[in-house]
Parts: structure tokens; C-alpha cells; sequence
């Protein structure tokens, strides 16, 4: 135990320097490992960074699409109630068409009822005329008989007072 940390040892300081050596070397190949690792670690570091950018860049994208989704989507409930309400419009519209096609065809009957009625009273008119006619030229007759009577009478009665 004397002569064990001091300067004389030959063989235990050639022991040393290989196992020093040895330790160094493996300490260099360790160092260029870890540096080699450390290097893949960087470029996977930086592989990450661009990958989370771009996560980032695709949310973002997303998020857009959605709202423009979301967008369209309102555009077209607003344009299926907008078609609804004209489908509406147009229901009511055709039923007041039906309604006034019905009045139509029922004022066109009455029309035609009242058109052969309006014949039939002008030809009972007519007739009626031909026998008011008839009449005053028949009472015009008697008339002109009557006058023509009386006067015969008068002037028959003249003469029996006269004679």
C-alpha cells in the first residue's frame, strides 16, 4: 500500500494511460454518437416544428372551411325557407285560380241560362207587340165603326124628328 499512488508504479501506470486511452476513446465515440444523435434529435426537432406548422396551417384551413360550410349551409336553410314560402305563395295562388275557374264556369252557365231567357222574353215581347198592334188597328176599326155608326144614328135620328 506504499507504493500505490505515488509516481514509481511503471505497469500500473501503463495500465492507466490504456485504460485512460481506452476511456478516451470510448468517451469520443460516445461524443460523436451523442453528437450524431443530437443531430437526428435537431432534424427531428426541426421535422416536428414543420409538422406542428403545418397542423397548425391545416386547423386553420379547417376552420375556414367550416365557417364557409357553416356559411353555405345557413345560405341554403335561408333558400329552402325562401322556396318554401314561394311553394306557399304558388299553392294559395293556384287554389284562387281553381276558385275563379269555378266562378268562371258558374257565371258562364248563368250567363247562357240568362241569354236564352232574355230570347224567350223577347220573342214573348215580340208576340206581345204583334197582339197590342193588332188590337189598336182592330180598336181603331170599331172606332172608325162606331163614329161612323153614331153618325148614321144621329143623322137617322135627325131625320125621323124631322119628318
Amino acid at each position: 500500500m506504499i507504493g500505490l499512488g505515488v509516481v514509481g508504479c511503471g505497469w500500473c501506470c501503463v495500465q492507466l494511460s490504456v485504460k485512460y486511452a481506452e476511456t478516451r476513446a470510448k468517451k469520443v465515440e460516445i461524443e460523436k454518437l451523442r453528437n450524431s444523435a443530437q443531430a437526428e434529435l435537431d432534424k427531428i426537432k426541426i421535422t416536428v416544428q414543420e409538422i406542428d406548422a403545418y397542423n397548425e396551417k391545416l386547423k386553420s384551413e379547417i376552420l375556414v372551411t367550416r365557417r364557409g360550410a357553416f356559411g353555405a349551409e345557413d345560405a341554403m336553410q335561408q333558400k329552402e325557407k325562401e322556396k318554401a314560402r314561394q311553394d306557399s305563395l304558388i299553392d294559395g295562388l293556384n287554389e284562387q285560380l281553381r276558385v275563379y275557374n269555378e266562378q268562371h264556369t258558374l257565371y258562364s252557365s248563368q250567363l247562357e241560362a240568362q241569354q236564352k231567357e232574355t230570347a224567350i222574353a223577347k220573342a214573348a215581347l215580340k208576340s206581345a207587340n204583334a197582339e197590342m198592334d193588332a188590337i189598336a188597328g182592330e180598336r181603331k176599326e170599331y172606332l172608325q165603326k162606331w163614329k161612323s155608326s153614331y153618325v148614321h144614328n144621329i143623322l137617322t135620328d135627325w131625320l125621323l124628328c124631322r119628318a
